[in-house]
C-alpha cells in the first residue's frame, strides 16, 4: 500500500512529471493549505451574488456588475481583483476599469 499523496495543484502531470515533493516545495504546500478556505469563500460568495449570471452578455466593469447585484461597487472591484489574482475566476470582467467612486 503506498502513501497517500498531495493534491498537485495544477503541477504537471502525467509522463515525464516530477513528483509532487520535486515540483511544489513543502513551504508552498503549507501555505496552499493554509489559504484553501480562502479561495472557497470567494467561489462561495460569487455564487451567492450570482456574479456569473450577469456577466454572460459580455464583459463588465465592476460598477456594471455592482448595480446588478446590488452591492459597493468599490467592494465589488476590489473582490474581482482578489479573484482574478488568485486565479478562481471564470466569468467575464475587465480588470482594466477604473476604480469605482
Amino acid at each position: 500500500m503506498s502513501a497517500p499523496t498531495m493534491p498537485t495543484h495544477g503541477v504537471m502531470e502525467g509522463e515525464g512529471a516530477a513528483t509532487n515533493a520535486q515540483a511544489v516545495p513543502a513551504h508552498v504546500q503549507l501555505i496552499q493549505m493554509a489559504t484553501g478556505c480562502w479561495i472557497s469563500q470567494l467561489v462561495s460568495t460569487a455564487a451567492n451574488l450570482c456574479i456569473a449570471d450577469h456577466s454572460v452578455s459580455g464583459p463588465k466593469s465592476a460598477s456594471e456588475i455592482a448595480e446588478a447585484v446590488r452591492c459597493n461597487p468599490r467592494a465589488l472591484h476590489r473582490f474581482l481583483r482578489v479573484r482574478i489574482a488568485t486565479r478562481s475566476s471564470c466569468f467575464l470582467w475587465r480588470p482594466r476599469s477604473p476604480l469605482p467612486s
